[in-house]
């Protein structure tokens, strides 16, 4: 894993391109650190991506399936959901840039991420049944409120690649791109210079949007708006616009 700050932006890059950075246990103990570094004040927006011609090819079957290894069920819940847990739960814009091939987890990883972009080429594989699984990586949640139950369940049970312009169309992922890594750069270095606090009360909204009623929904929002009301980047985004100026956020 290769992380690296840049400003107020973190990049975290999955590195192990000679394997298209299939997930291990040990991988995924590294992208949690990642994460929980990228959870520093001064950290106002995060790029994942990764090394190489892919973004990540699955699990290494041989570190979990491999002789000796633990049931798969255990090293979901010890190892991969800690770290996909905390992609949603990272109170800050977290951006994934696609660059190649991304497959089961990988996919799975890309959609807990806040906006998915692709390069051109980029394809998104739910290849589990082609090896006689089921679904890992909160893939089947996130398919489904994505594109919905239909298309979702096309492209798990048939386990057919969906190309990053027919995605994009589909509304899984927020665009794809010519030039993929100045495109994810320009993206985050703007939600870097955000309103840090706001972002996170509407991802917050949004990922809890799927398990609330409406009601429930109106009092998260009331809350939610309550609270970032109170921030300085309100206030200046207030006299920005009462002055006819672009505001200065500082993430506070």
């Amino acid at each position: 894993m290769i992380y690296e700050e840049r400003g107020a932006v973190a990049q975290i890059v999955l590195n192990r391109p000679e394997r298209l950075n299939a997930m291990t246990s040990a991988m995924a103990g590294e992208l949690l650190a990642a994460l929980r570094r990228a959870g520093e004040p001064h950290v106002r927006a995060v790029l994942l991506t990764g090394a190489g011609r892919g973004f990540c090819s699955g699990s290494d079957l041989k570190d979990n399936f491999g002789e000796g290894s633990q049931p798969s069920e255990i090293t979901l819940r010890r190892d991969r959901h800690p770290a996909l847990l905390a992609v949603m739960a990272l109170p800050k814009p977290v951006v994934c840039a696609v660059n190649g091939v991304a497959a089961g987890i990988g996919v799975g990883l890309a959609l807990a991420c806040d906006l998915v972009v692709a390069a051109r080429d980029a394809t998104f594989n739910l290849a589990f049944t082609r090896i006689g699984l089921g679904p890992d990586g909160g893939t089947s949640w996130l398919l489904v409120h994505a594109i919905g139950r239909a298309r979702a369940l096309r492209a798990m049970l048939l386990a057919e690649a969906i190309d990053a312009e027919t995605a994009e169309a589909w509304g899984l992922i927020a665009a794809c791109a010519d030039n993929l890594p100045a495109y994810a750069d320009a993206l985050t270095e703007r939600l870097a210079a955000g309103p840090t606090l706001a972002f996170a009360a509407t991802k917050e909204a949004a990922n809890a949007a799927a398990a609330h009623g409406y009601a429930a929904q109106l009092e998260l929002e009331a809350r939610l708006q309550g609270e970032v009301s109170r921030t300085a980047d309100f206030t200046e985004g207030r006299t920005a616009l009462l002055e006819r100026r672009s505001a200065a956020f500082e993430g506070r």
